[in-house]
């Protein structure tokens, strides 16, 4: 008999972030729009940004545990525990760049202290900001994986205020 066919390729999604500039402090970011629940790709249910990235700095406690090397960079390694039960992990330990104050691994420990997550990220600089390249986000417990790459970065593309509206953003979201 022949041999089963191969395993279908994964899911492509492609999305448009809207990032817009709202004033000195918001470091390029300003308000960033997200899609309801129902229509998050897979990879964002499995690694949700405002679960694991999107933190405030004052809502965990941080220890600087060492100094050291990490592919060639140096960088600061930062345990990181949650002060509020609303927040998914246990403690964290990330990898920062000495030179730029970049993450480039992070490693998630679930409440019961053991490891549960890692992402690897690799960076990109255009236009005068930083953007993930890839992140890999590896869900050690459960030994699945997620690749998220950024392939097009488009800034100043000529979005006006309205752009940024619900009504603008429901525009968008229907392809108007």
């Amino acid at each position: 008999p022949p041999p089963p066919p191969p395993p279908p390729p994964p899911p492509t999604f492609s999305f448009t972030f809207l990032i817009k500039r709202s004033g000195p402090q918001s470091r390029g970011l300003g308000d960033v729009y997200k899609r309801q629940e129902g229509t998050r790709p897979p990879a964002e249910a499995d690694f949700s940004l405002v679960d694991y990235v999107e933190i405030k700095v004052r809502d965990e406690r941080h220890v600087l545990l060492r100094s050291e090397n990490f592919k060639g960079t140096k960088c600061f390694v930062v345990e990181s525990t949650p002060l509020s039960k609303n927040i998914k992990f246990g403690k964290k330990q990330s990898w920062i760049n000495q030179a730029n104050f970049i993450p480039l691994q992070v490693h998630y420990w679930n409440r019961e202290g053991t490891l549960w997550k890692t992402l690897h990220i690799e960076w990109q600089e255009k236009f005068g900001f930083w953007f993930w390249k890839s992140a890999l986000i590896e869900n050690v417990l459960a030994g699945e994986k997620t690749l998220i790459t950024t392939n097009d970065v488009r800034v100043n593309v000529g979005l006006d205020d309205r752009d940024f509206t619900r009504q603008g953003l429901e525009k968008q979201k229907h392809g108007f």
